[in-house]
């Protein structure tokens, strides 16, 4: 009988254990909402939006690599499903992105984190010390304004995207 009652007793542990073991393994995928801590970069785009499609999201890493190649300053892309933040949580939470990230030499500070959510309708850019030096927050502003908003109000991520990247690295290359 004592046998018995402790044999119920060390299965229902194990079985206890072994539940509550998977309850702790949270997944860290991206897409697993609300972020509680900055996802990890996988590349010079990261669009865990899903706004681009694989082929755009080649052309854009094409056109910052061949940036880099050039003047060694990194851009990086991210897109926010607003399942992962409220609206409110948008500017802090990517500049928490661009901090973990830390594109750019450390050297130089020279890093940029464009980032994007179609769902909350925001974007932001956050630059390095060393970007800031000659990309001024008017002019961050006016590019946004210019050319990203219009194209994103017509529903063309990539296109607006693309051209916004287009006149950000025309600008740091003056």
């Amino acid at each position: 009988m004592l046998t018995s009652t402790l044999r119920r007793i060390t299965t229902a542990f194990v079985f206890i254990l072994l539940l509550s073991s998977g309850f702790a393994q949270k997944s860290q995928n991206p897409n697993d909402f609300p972020w509680k801590s900055p996802p990890k970069a996988t590349n010079w785009v990261n669009d865990f939006e899903d706004i681009f499609t694989n082929a755009e999201e080649r052309k854009l890493e094409k056109q910052i690599l061949a940036f880099k190649a050039k003047t060694g300053m990194e851009i990086a892309i991210v897109t926010i499903d607003k399942r992962a933040m409220t609206a409110e949580e948008f500017d802090a939470f990517t500049l928490e992105i661009a901090k973990d990230w830390a594109f750019g030499s450390k050297e130089k500070n020279d890093g940029m984190l464009i980032a994007i959510s179609k769902g909350l309708r925001r974007i932001y850019i956050h630059n390095g010390i060393g970007t800031a030096e000659i990309f001024s927050d008017a002019a961050t502003a006016k590019i946004i304004d210019e050319v990203f908003i219009p194209a994103f109000k017509k529903g063309e991520y990539y296109q607006g995207t693309k051209e916004g990247l287009k006149s950000i690295i025309k600008k740091l290359k003056e």
